[in-house]
């Protein structure tokens, strides 16, 4: 719905008080740990903010556009305790098989 992502890319594109977040990734760390520790931090804005970031990946790289969806969930780890967090993952159209290669128009490729 296109209204939803007008209303998205509004919400998100005002900056009315600045935040920082400082990542110490000593060791390095995970883009999709990243990405869901900062949409668990923004907190029930979280789908919101998600929906925001896939229609800005696909405004900026059309070609990926219909390609890809993000999905978020809560996931539960009981082996320490109660630890509830989010989870985010990347759906292909593809299903992790490699994506063919796009053909080019031979007159346009020289």
């Amino acid at each position: 719905d296109s209204s939803n992502e007008t209303n998205s890319t509004a919400r998100w594109s005002r900056r009315e008080g600045k935040r920082h977040a400082h990542f110490d990734c000593f060791s390095g760390a995970a883009g999709d740990m990243m990405l869901s520790a900062c949409l668990d931090a923004v907190g029930e804005d979280g789908p919101a903010l998600l929906n925001h970031i896939q229609h800005c990946i696909e405004e900026g790289l059309p070609d990926l556009k219909g390609q890809f969806s993000l999905e978020m969930r809560k996931v539960l780890r009981s082996e320490m305790g109660s630890i509830a967090a989010n989870y985010v993952t990347v759906k292909s159209l593809f299903n992790h098989l490699p994506a063919p290669v796009p053909i080019g128009d031979s007159a346009a490729d020289q």
